[in-house]
């Protein structure tokens, strides 16, 4: 498994793509494959909204998690909030889950020495998002015509020796509330 700005990618083990699941596709949907694809039903563990975010559902298989989002569905559609709103975000809490590698286009996972995260070219702490530092990025048009980015990114552990979990999708912001 491939997290990408856009979608997870499921490869086959010569690395091409036999399905994406796009962030703002049925959370169901997905679900559905992953449950097939990991044998399991995920356990499941609903939160709390904020000021900030939606209630949602986290889905965990091990160490991946997949994190279904309420948000308001009419006010996504009149405010072009696209993958600022994803229907659902991936976090890869560890290097694998149940037999499946978990990792980022570069080769990265959670457990890696953050060292070699930070040496890598696609590092770019200079990127702003709320959380965590991207490590790859892509841009596009929102339905209303503004650039946005979507990223994939990572965080380190308290110490900063050790990523901790790599994300998507996330936005560049201009700051967080």
């Amino acid at each position: 498994m491939v997290v990408r700005p856009q979608s997870l990618e499921l490869r086959d083990d010569e690395g091409a793509v036999v399905a994406a699941l796009d962030y703002m596709s049925a959370p169901a949907d997905a679900i559905a494959v992953l449950t097939d694809l990991f044998d399991v039903p995920p356990v499941d563990e609903s939160y709390r909204g904020t000021n900030h975010t939606p209630p949602g559902v986290f889905h965990s298989w091990d160490e991946f998690v997949l994190d279904e989002r309420f948000y308001d569905e009419e006010r996504r559609d009149g405010g072009a909030f696209d993958y600022v709103w994803p229907r659902f975000a991936v976090y890869f809490d560890g290097p694998s889950a149940r037999g499946f590698d978990l990792v980022s286009e570069q080769g990265i996972h959670a457990a890696d020495a953050w060292s070699t995260l930070s040496g890598d070219p696609v590092f770019d702490a200079n990127l702003w998002t709320c959380v965590g530092t991207p490590i790859e990025t892509v841009d596009f048009a929102r339905p209303d015509g503004q650039p946005e980015t979507a990223t994939v990114v990572a965080t380190p552990t308290d110490d900063g020796s050790v990523v901790k979990w790599l994300g998507a999708p996330v936005m560049i912001a201009d700051g967080c509330a």
